[in-house]
């Protein structure tokens, strides 16, 4: 299991239990609504229960079958209307390194379950709230890491372009390395040459001194 993915399962395990140990009112401010009956609060934990489970098999789908989950609870979400579908969605929009995450739209879904017209269920209004803070968490997370990753990506092409410009400078300090080793082996079949040319002339003067003498 992805551990970015493993961290959002916790977190939202954990919110399932202080939903199930403090009132509504503790978490968003709203006290829980007096037509809310015990059976409903029971139905209500059930579902999220069901959600959590969403999750793993989520998690469970290749990228493939992901894209057709993503589709088919599209549909059925632009059949239904219900805040269940959307939080479905929207869960299945928050999976990290996946081609169907899109934060936004997550988002989005649990903010229209906020401010439907028929007031939430407090508990799946709860559990909106902390998938949505959850999901902001990450957005900021991947923002920052998107942040780092383009300042290394700029960092390592300054240094691979300095790089290539210290290349094309030893490429020619090589290459005129090359010239002067040249030169000096030219210059150096000059002074043998030269050498000759000297020690030829020395013997010369020299029979001509001794004939000379005779």
């Amino acid at each position: 299991m992805n551990p970015h993915y493993k961290n959002l399962i916790l977190l939202l395990l954990s919110g399932v239990f202080l939903l199930g140990c403090q009132p509504s009112w503790k978490i968003d401010g709203i006290p829980p609504q007096n037509d809310v009956d015990e059976k409903n609060g029971l139905a209500s934990h059930s579902e999220i229960v069901m959600l959590l489970g969403y999750f793993r098999f989520l998690d469970s789908l290749s990228a493939d079958a992901l894209a057709l989950e993503r589709e088919r609870t599209r549909k059925t979400l632009a059949k239904f209307h219900d805040p269940i579908h959307r939080l479905r969605l929207a869960m299945l929009l928050s999976l990290p390194l996946s081609d169907s995450q899109n934060y936004n739209r997550a988002l989005e879904l649990l903010t229209e379950n906020l401010e439907r017209p028929v007031p939430l269920d407090p508990t799946l209004r709860d559990f909106s709230l902390f998938l949505s803070a959850s999901i902001r968490q990450f957005k900021k997370q991947d923002e920052r890491y998107r942040d780092l990753e383009k300042t290394l990506s700029e960092k390592l092409g300054a240094e691979q372009k300095q790089g290539g410009v210290l290349a094309r400078k030893i490429k020619k300090l090589e290459g005129r390395y090359k010239s002067l080793s040249q030169e000096l082996k030219d210059e150096k079949m000059r002074r043998k040459k030269l050498q000759k040319m000297i020690d030829g002339l020395k013997i010369i003067e020299k029979n001509i001194i001794i004939r000379d003498n005779n």
